[in-house]
């Protein structure tokens, strides 16, 4: 099944950040639990639907959720037709910002995007394509240094982030692999 983790963030009240990690099926109720989350990472194997709707149950409970986060034509799709989806094809429904070969089983690597400048980094990247430390900077309250840190451990997690050849001299320029041409 699908594994979640999140942490807090600041004062009592502030929102949390929730990162979902789907190593297999993410169907039906984990679906609407992987949708209120801020993050979706998939395993390349994962499947995402509403198999609900194929024994006669509409999916009220998630149907909110569903509209939230995807196109409207495509959310009818799912509601109504209750076909399962691929990773690959929940990245192109604006479901989940990565898909990646490996297991996702990194506590750590998911404990990294709870920290609110990392997930803006990650989805800056995934919305602008790549970007170096300077750019990303620019956006950020946080120094290019700072920034070049966060992008280093980012990296070492099952997120799909990979540096890029050296721009400008010094400074590389990183992009979120696979989920740069769904947003562009």
């Amino acid at each position: 099944m699908a594994q979640a983790g999140g942490k807090g963030a600041g004062p009592v009240g502030a929102a949390l950040a929730g990162v979902f990690g789907a190593n297999g099926h993410v169907l039906a109720g984990s679906l609407g639990i992987a949708l209120a989350c801020d993050l979706i990472i998939a395993k390349d194997s994962a499947g995402f639907g509403t198999p609900e709707i194929n024994v006669g149950l509409f999916p009220f409970m998630i149907m909110a959720l569903i509209y939230r986060n995807v196109g409207r034509k495509k959310t009818t799709e799912m509601l109504l037709l209750g076909e399962r989806m691929t990773a690959a094809e929940a990245r192109e429904a604006g479901i989940v910002v990565t898909n990646t070969p490996g297991v996702l089983t990194d506590a750590v690597g998911f404990s990294l995007l709870a920290r609110p400048v990392r997930r803006r980094m990650i989805e800056t990247l995934a919305s602008g394509g790549a970007a170096t430390a300077t750019i990303l900077a620019r956006g950020l309250p946080i120094t290019r240094q700072g920034i070049a840190k966060h992008l280093a451990l980012l990296a070492e997690a099952p997120l799909g982030l990979r540096p890029l050849a050296l721009l400008h001299g010094l400074d590389a320029a990183y992009e979120v692999a696979g989920a740069v041409e769904r947003f562009r």
